[in-house]
């Protein structure tokens, strides 16, 4: 009988080990083939995650505690819907996680081609009950969101604690409204003790706006824990879709990864971003990531390209999206820091810290109006190296668009602020330093503005430095440089610092620039108003000049021109057009990291080159349009000749796009065979540059029509057959296989149980 029981156990326990072993030789350590996976808000995350019984979330594709689960050089597709995330399960999914694809196999996650998935971090809340508790108010309506936590989010009161104060209340629809939040300092983190935090005016539920929300978190309040909104037009909110934020970040650590066509929106980041991408070489490309209660995007991201993105209304800043050697392309902000945080915020559209040789390029920013008491930039370069690229980008209707801060380049690593044009700024301020030009250049090193248009602000360009004794790197700055720009009515053009004091601001140059026209209403000092019929070109608070001559003593500007009309006219739309008589036309100067202009047509076309971002081509009708297409960047000095913005012709992937033919753009189409879809395969090309979404050389065939080499024998092509079969038998059944291995556990470790009472019993003597 002993020897029967050993006999079972030896064979139950060597049909465990085999069945483990044959388990992970086929699928866990199986990664010869990437796969293709798909999510849809209408899936079930006990599917295989394929087309036709794709999962439903978005936690259940990382997650791999599974045996299918995204991996180095898989896809993963997002059918068209609504997605949200569960944050406790996501968080532990990739704080445990790195992902990594190849150069040759990125991985990618994308929304469907054609389609768009959207991801909102925030609870659809119905059930709002008018408020009436002694002071009535026929358009106030509460939500008691605490209760609302812990029955469905329990969670986040705990883990969460201050940051589980909703941070947004939204109508959601084609064009979402925010509204504002009254007495937000309640509710906003504390970034830094000393720093001042966002607040309205208007304390509490009884004195809100049309258009406020109000969260109350004393918890000495009979409200305490409840939401309190007032709509626009005093509508009810039970007829309209509300979003309150929930989640605070939708976060990835992957490298040689593509995050496209997908929309993020609502997040409850406070002093984060909703969507976070660090690592190396990843593409985000086609994203859109808005309304967000603080930013849109964030991430430590090394050689990695952020391109054909849209980042608009979010509290306080569009993008802390930065790395060594990252690129900005194509992107729009617009309406960002809705919240009106200030400067210590780190405030505006884009905030770039601690990296070095960055390419922003053919960026559209606009109508981020910031409160003139905030000192926001919408593009703001801040304690960090040389090496940057700033071209063919459009600037319009907005406050301060560049802040050059603390940005020590060389010589052969400088900034370069070139062919961009600066539309519409306004933000006039009392004094000097809080002008906040078009380009403000401040304690900053070998920055170089070359054939730039400002149009219709009250200051162009300052370079300054200040006395701040905690912080003396900032009474310094050299080498900067202002050549070929056109100035059209701008009241204040140069302010230019030199050494007064304990400041000194060393080998600056400026000249070849054009002068013209009127411009807007300017403190020249405390409490002297320039009202904006006169140039003043400034070396000091008060100590400005109405003369080009006599700044032409000081140094300045000694070829430039002034009051001679550029012949240069805005048209709809920011396109601006000039006749063959305009003066900006061969009176620059040959500049070598200028060799295009912000079209792309090379420089120069006649003699010299023209002054400002456009070079006149001559013909009948010359009209100059905003910048489109593929500018290649050339010549932009020996140490950036890595950072070409080209693209690398080795990736082949297919990435999905809705970006229509386009001007000026060189098309490259990848081909490839897609998977089996109802026993058939679309063979078809797509344009990875996006300059053509058409799709090309469309063929099909039956799946089983495999290409294989016509000298394989015949046993080979079986033996092959065999062993996929096998390992796709074993893949579609995985979730039984894993069943039935737990089973075995559980039936060996009776069995061992049963033998070991069986011992004791044999060896405990009978009484």
């Amino acid at each position: 009988m002993k020897s029967v029981f050993i006999f079972i156990t030896m064979i139950i326990a060597l049909a465990l080990i085999m069945s483990y072993a044959i388990f992970n030789a086929f699928v866990i350590n199986e990664k010869s083939e990437y796969k293709i996976y798909y999510l849809s808000p209408y899936g079930n995350d006990t599917h295989q995650g394929t087309i036709e019984k794709p999962w439903r979330s978005i936690e259940r594709a990382f997650n791999n505690s599974y045996l299918d689960f995204i991996d180095k050089g898989d896809t993963l597709y997002l059918r068209e819907g609504i997605y949200r995330i569960d944050q406790p399960s996501f968080d532990n999914v990739m704080k445990s996680r790195i992902l990594a694809g190849t150069k040759e196999n990125p991985i990618i996650i994308s929304g469907f081609p054609g389609e768009r998935a959207k991801i909102y971090l925030s609870e659809n809340i119905s059930g709002w009950k008018y408020y009436n508790n002694n002071k009535p108010r026929a358009d106030i309506y509460y939500f008691n969101w605490r209760n609302y936590l812990e029955k469905i989010h329990p969670w986040f009161l705990r883990g969460m604690g201050e940051f589980s104060k909703p941070q947004g209340v939204f109508i959601d629809g084609f064009l979402p409204i925010g509204l504002n939040q009254v007495n937000s300092n309640k509710t906003a983190m504390n970034f830094k003790p000393f720093f001042t935090r966002p607040k309205s005016n208007r304390e509490n539920q009884y004195d809100m706006l049309p258009g406020d929300f109000y969260y109350e978190s004393e918890k000495n309040s009979v409200d305490f824990g409840k939401i309190f909104i007032r709509l626009p037009n005093r509508d009810n909110p039970n007829d309209k879709r509300i979003e309150v934020s929930l989640d605070y970040i939708f976060y990835f650590v992957t490298n040689w990864t593509i995050i496209s066509n997908l929309t993020i929106l609502y997040g409850n980041d406070v002093g984060w971003a909703s969507l976070t991408v660090s690592g190396d070489n990843n593409i985000i490309e086609n994203i859109e990531s808005s309304y967000n209660s603080f930013a849109g995007i964030d991430g430590i991201c090394n050689n990695c390209i952020l391109r054909n993105s849209i980042f608009k209304y979010n509290g306080d800043l569009g993008s802390a999206f930065r790395g060594k050697n990252a690129v900005y392309e194509k992107n729009t902000f617009e309406n960002n820091n809705w919240k009106n945080f200030d400067s210590s915020w780190s405030c505006g559209d884009i905030k770039l810290i601690d990296n070095y040789q960055n390419i922003i390029v053919n960026m559209t920013i606009r109508d981020s109006k910031f409160a003139s008491a905030v000192n926001c930039s919408s593009l703001w370069l801040d304690y960090i190296y040389g090496g940057h690229l700033i071209e063919n980008n459009i600037f319009s209707y907005t406050r301060a668009p560049i802040n050059i801060e603390l940005v020590n380049g060389s010589g052969t690593s400088p900034t370069i602020i070139k062919n961009n044009i600066f539309a519409h700024i306004d933000n006039p301020g009392r004094k000097y330093h809080e002008w906040h030009s078009a380009i403000h250049i401040a304690s900053s090193h070998y920055t170089y503005v070359y054939n730039n248009l400002i149009y219709d602000t009250p200051a162009g360009v300052s370079i300054l430095g200040f006395d701040i004794p905690e912080e003396p790197i900032r009474r310094y700055g050299s080498n900067n440089r202002v050549f070929n720009n056109i100035f059209v009515n701008v009241t204040a053009p140069l302010l230019i610092v030199g050494i007064v004091g304990d400041i000194s601001v060393t080998n600056t140059s400026s000249d070849f620039n054009l002068f013209y026209g009127g411009g807007r209403p300017l403190y020249k000092s405390e409490g002297e108003l320039n009202d904006g019929s006169r140039f003043m070109f400034c070396n000091l608070v008060g100590d400005c000049t109405y003369s080009l001559s006599e700044w032409n003593k000081r140094g300045f500007d000694l070829h430039s021109f002034i009051k001679i009309d550029p012949v240069i006219k805005e048209r709809d739309a920011l396109l601006f057009s000039y006749s063959n008589s305009s003066p900006i036309i061969d009176n620059g100067i040959f500049i070598q990291d200028v060799i295009k202009d912000i079209i792309g047509v090379s420089r120069p076309q006649g003699r010299n080159y023209d002054i400002g971002p456009f070079e006149y081509v001559f013909q009948n009708n010359s009209t100059i349009s905003r910048p489109s297409g593929k500018i290649v960047i050339e010549n932009f000095n020996d140490t950036n000749k890595n950072n070409k913005l080209e693209e690398d012709e080795n990736i082949k992937y297919n990435l999905p796009s809705a970006i229509p033919i386009k001007p000026h753009c060189s098309s490259n189409w990848v081909c490839q065979w897609y998977e089996c879809i109802n026993e058939k395969q679309i063979y078809s090309c797509r344009d990875i540059k996006g300059c053509d979404n058409e799709i090309r050389k469309k063929q099909e065939r039956k799946c089983n029509n495999v290409e294989t080499q016509e000298e394989a024998t015949y046993d080979k092509k079986t033996e092959d057959n065999l062993i996929k079969n096998l390992k796709n038998y074993i893949k579609s059944h995985s979730e039984y296989i894993e069943r039935g291995r737990i089973l075995a556990i559980i039936i060996l470790s009776i069995w061992l149980f049963i033998v070991l009472i069986k011992i004791i019993k044999k060896r405990v003597p009978r009484v």
